[in-house]
């Protein structure tokens, strides 16, 4: 399976994983906590990694339509791929009974991934103007200062 089918198959799971996540922190206020917040860690670090390969297949997909700048990879690098924090009354985690034994804790704020860097490869690489065009959309996609963000040609195949 190459990379573009598996993405394809991710963003067509996506739901199903966010359902099992959601299912994940609701069992956050039963039983075992240390084992299911350990659980629940986990699934939401691949939903994030997951999000961060989606986001690199938009953004390169983006560059792919400016001009000059041609066939395209990305790779970006996140220090937090995703974070949610939620509401806690003196260290403890506020959590609403929706009845019938049901939990579910409330989230304060919902933290997207932290870009560190860029790297783009693409075909237009060496063209000046599509360096540019390169390091200004991505830039403004990722809210990386230029020097973070390197441009390269693309090997011809």
């Amino acid at each position: 399976m190459n990379r573009s089918d598996f993405l394809r198959r991710l963003h067509q799971a996506r739901m199903p994983l966010l359902v099992i996540a959601a299912a994940l922190l609701l069992l956050l206020g039963t039983g075992n906590r240390s084992g299911v917040r350990e659980t629940a860690s986990q699934a939401e670090n691949n939903i994030a990694s997951a999000a961060v390969a989606e986001e690199e297949q938009r953004l390169a997909q983006t560059l792919q339509a400016i001009d000059g700048v041609g066939k395209t990879r990305v790779l970006l690098s996140v220090h937090v791929s995703a974070q949610t924090d939620y509401l806690k009354d003196e260290d403890q985690t506020v959590v609403l009974s929706a009845g019938g034994g049901k939990q579910q804790a409330l989230v304060f704020r919902t933290r997207g991934a932290e870009y560190l860097g860029a790297v783009i490869v693409c075909e237009g690489g060496d063209d000046p103007n599509a360096k540019w065009s390169v390091l200004e959309a991505v830039s403004n996609f990722t809210g990386l200062r230029a020097d973070q963000i390197t441009v390269l040609k693309l090997q011809q195949s």
